[in-house]
């Protein structure tokens, strides 16, 4: 089982998203930091999904940018 599947198990697959359109929407934010395209946007409920997402992205070395609210940010 990959990463993707393993998010899936915890948030259901219609909250793990991958396609380009989310991807590019949360690619950037009003920070200084430089546009980076994610691998994967999750959306969890709760304290218990949070949790368990962390620690499959530990086990697969993955980075995490937490977004407790999203602006989308005009592109050129």
């Amino acid at each position: 089982m990959g990463l993707k599947e393993e998010l899936i198990e915890v948030v259901n697959a219609s909250k793990v998203k991958d396609d380009p359109k989310t991807l590019e929407e949360y690619s950037r934010d009003q920070s200084f930091v430089a546009p980076r395209r994610p691998d994967y946007v999750v959306f969890t409920e709760n304290v218990e999904q949070v949790q368990k997402v962390v620690r499959i992205a530990n086990k697969y070395l993955t980075p995490i940018t937490v977004s407790y609210t999203h602006l989308t940010l005009p592109t050129n």
